[in-house]
């Protein structure tokens, strides 16, 4: 059965109905309110469309992801200690919380805005903190941590299964150069921005602020990467390969370079932490 249409009855002074076949054959009708199918009709059937084939979907993936959170909540209050998980001031339930509320806003902004769902998580995490819902003490703070080390190790392994080792090897030169000179040039402008406005700040706390902020963040960069490669975009010229290993590589060169300057601080035993956080709450 090709395209086929109806012609439905309507008062005289509106548009007359038409029931168009979709061109698959999957029986499905749809709606539309022009005579030749221009801008407004294809509007219509598009909403019709879209209606008839993902509002279900959509509703019983909604469904279905609310009836696993409260069986998972049900299950954590059930088999942990009241302590826990009382709202707020639990533990486990301020950590199940922030899960849950960072993936919706994730899943919002993404959908909504059209930003990376990192940033909804972190306007999530920056509320609840301020709200007071967020409170993890004890062996759940170790938790935290583990779970945080787990997630980078996760995103630089999926980063590394995607490069290509011919690329990877023609773009050495280019990988080891945006790796080194981007995150030395940042860590050193924030470093000497740091000391000229935060005079009682030394080079050391200083450097130790700008290798903190020098770091690409690859939950941002990695995820995006991985949309562009499976549309196929730089795959010929590597483009890909190539931020995603710099990404990686800058990453590693921050942290390492974080901590020894870090260590090297505490061994000259020169100021304590605690000076410089009065000094950053003054100055803030």
């Amino acid at each position: 059965m090709g395209d086929s249409a109806l012609r439905l009855s309507d008062p005289p002074d509106e548009q007359p109905l038409q029931l168009q076949r979709r061109d698959d054959g999957d029986g499905q009708w749809r709606f539309d309110h022009s005579d030749d199918a221009g801008e407004n009709g294809t509007s219509d059937v598009v909403a019709m469309s879209w209606c008839d084939d993902r509002l279900p979907a959509t509703a019983a993936n909604v469904t279905a992801a609310i009836i696993g959170v409260a069986i998972a909540w049900s299950l954590l209050y059930v088999n942990v200690s009241p302590e826990l998980m009382a709202v707020p001031g639990g533990s486990l339930s301020s950590i199940f919380m922030l899960y849950v509320i960072g993936a919706v806003a994730g899943w919002v902004i993404n959908k909504i805005i059209g930003l990376p769902p990192r940033f909804g998580m972190l306007l999530a995490g920056i509320a609840l903190q301020n709200v007071g819902l967020y409170s993890v003490t004890g062996w759940c703070s170790h938790l935290v941590s583990f779970i945080r080390e787990v997630s980078l190790a996760v995103t630089l392994i999926n980063g590394g299964l995607e490069l290509d080792a011919s690329q990877l090897r023609r773009l050495s030169g280019v990988v080891a150069k945006l790796t080194l000179l981007p995150c030395l040039a940042e860590a050193a402008a924030v470093g000497i921005a740091a000391h000229l406005i935060l005079p009682s700040f030394s080079w050391q706390w200083s450097l130790v602020l700008g290798f903190t902020l020098s770091a690409v963040s690859p939950a941002i960069l990695v995820p995006g990467l991985f949309q562009l490669k499976r549309l196929g975009y730089g795959e010929v010229k590597g483009v890909n390969t190539l931020l995603i290993a710099a990404s990686s590589l800058d990453n590693i060169v921050s942290i390492c370079a974080f901590r020894i300057v870090l260590g090297d601080l505490f061994m000259t035993g020169e100021f304590t932490l605690s000076d410089h956080r009065r000094d950053i709450n003054v100055n803030s």
